[in-house]
């Protein structure tokens, strides 16, 4: 913008025409243009300056080895040769041409892929880590020199647990944490009955959870590849005299007294 302070030093003729005024003013102005266009030049070319020196401060040195090269070339030079002699190197080869049966495979192959089995895992149930057999019982069981304390299964009532047709409890040999019972107890589990169909079991002591003392059937149930024990009479009445329902936490521990297994339940 133009002002009166830029025309001082200059001749200002009164009896020029309005043309001749608006010549001078554009004159003037071209020339306060030119001023500080040089000057906003000189600014930026500062300021450039002051710029790559930062950035010159800012670069790591170059350390030149004797042949006056760096660090930095050789790497370039270490993979431009390498690049150029994996190009080198490669080559293509044909595939032979599958046979009739084998491309038939190999087609069933990519339209079915092989499923992966997922193995489920076994749902333990309760508090982790489970907690210790409670003080009541500890005592029941040192009274009777009991040994060899196991916990057998921590696990969730589920419907079928209580089913009164069912009326055994299911313990799964997938989901136990212990086994506890010898080879001799194994061997008397897999004995028939009289029909020749199914194992006899085994009486074994129980302490219930309100920590009376009563003897229930333990047996050994096959269902095609899985192995489950299973607790069966008279585990209604144990049901209906520990007031268990669906989804209690339950624990099964095992101990012996002498070298008779012996059995405790706890509802946590």
């Amino acid at each position: 913008m133009v002002t009166s302070n830029d025309f001082k030093g200059r001749y200002i003729d009164p009896s020029w025409s309005p043309f001749e005024n608006l010549l001078e003013v554009a004159d003037v102005a071209a020339q306060k243009y030119e001023e500080e266009k040089s000057m906003t030049n000189e600014t930026v070319r500062v300021k450039e300056s002051e710029l790559m020196m930062k950035q010159n401060r800012l670069k790591k040195p170059r350390i030149l080895d004797s042949h006056g090269y760096s660090y930095q070339d050789h790497q370039k030079q270490n993979l431009n040769g390498a690049s150029s002699s994996m190009q080198s190197q490669t080559y293509w080869v044909p595939r032979p041409p599958l046979s009739k049966n084998l491309k038939t495979k190999e087609q069933e192959r990519i339209r079915n892929p092989p499923r992966t089995r997922t193995r489920r895992a076994n749902q333990q149930a309760g508090p982790e880590p489970p907690p210790d057999i409670p003080m009541e019982f500890k005592d029941i069981i040192m009274a009777k020199n009991g040994r060899d304390l196991k916990l057998v299964i921590q696990k969730k009532l589920c419907p079928s647990d209580l089913d009164d047709s069912y009326a055994q409890l299911s313990i799964p040999k997938g989901q136990m944490r212990a086994e506890f019972l010898s080879e001799e107890d194994q061997m008397n589990l897999q004995q028939k009955e009289a029909d020749g169909v199914r194992c006899e079991g085994i009486k074994v002591p129980l302490i219930e959870p309100c920590l009376e003392e009563s003897t229930i059937s333990l047996k050994r149930w096959k269902f095609g590849t899985s192995i489950s024990y299973m607790l069966s009479s008279p585990w209604n009445h144990v049901v209906a005299n520990n007031g268990l329902k669906c989804e209690d936490i339950i624990q099964l521990w095992s101990f012996k007294v002498g070298h008779k297994p012996c059995l405790a339940l706890i509802k946590l």
